[in-house]
């Protein structure tokens, strides 16, 4: 059954000619495409294969070139930049500290699946200030956008 629907990679193109005419400083933040074995060494840091949306995402452009302010180009998709591989890798540490936390303290069933999980790839992240970066982190888990507020770990505030 065919449909009318254009594949990602069209998607990206027609989006980045849109960048280019309209939003040039945005346009200009877009790092150049991974490649291949980058990607597997994301996929290697985080223990299980990316979804082929994320490949073909990464292979055409590595995150953007993180600004220093919310108002700086770079954030076009509602407010958020991209990550590349080493800042969806530091993410992800995030979110699997979080597991082990909850784990440790027995609290497992209010964060796992709700706030953080293991299987989740934060895919972008949103400066709210300039000063002080408030990381709300969507992730692709099942085909489903999640979005929430977190501080990055810290591991000295355990008790």
């Amino acid at each position: 059954m065919a449909t009318d629907i254009p594949d990602l990679t069209e998607l990206w193109q027609r989006f980045d000619g849109w960048l280019a005419e309209h939003a040039p400083g945005d346009h200009e933040s877009l790092r150049p495409g991974c490649p291949d074995g980058e990607i597997r060494r994301l996929e290697d840091g985080l223990g299980f294969s990316l979804h082929e949306d994320v490949r073909t995402t990464l292979a055409l452009h590595n995150g953007v070139t993180m600004r220093g302010a919310s108002t700086e180009p770079g954030a076009f998709l509602l407010g958020y930049s991209l990550l590349d591989v080493d800042g969806i890798l530091e993410a992800h540490r995030d979110l699997v500290a979080m597991v082990e936390d909850a784990r440790e303290a027995g609290e497992e069933d209010l964060v796992v699946g709700r706030i953080a999980d293991r299987q989740w790839v934060p895919f972008s992240v949103e400066k709210a200030a300039p000063l002080t970066p408030v990381p709300r982190v969507p992730a692709l888990y099942e085909g489903r956008m999640l979005e929430w507020h977190i501080r990055p770990h810290d591991s000295s505030r355990r008790a």
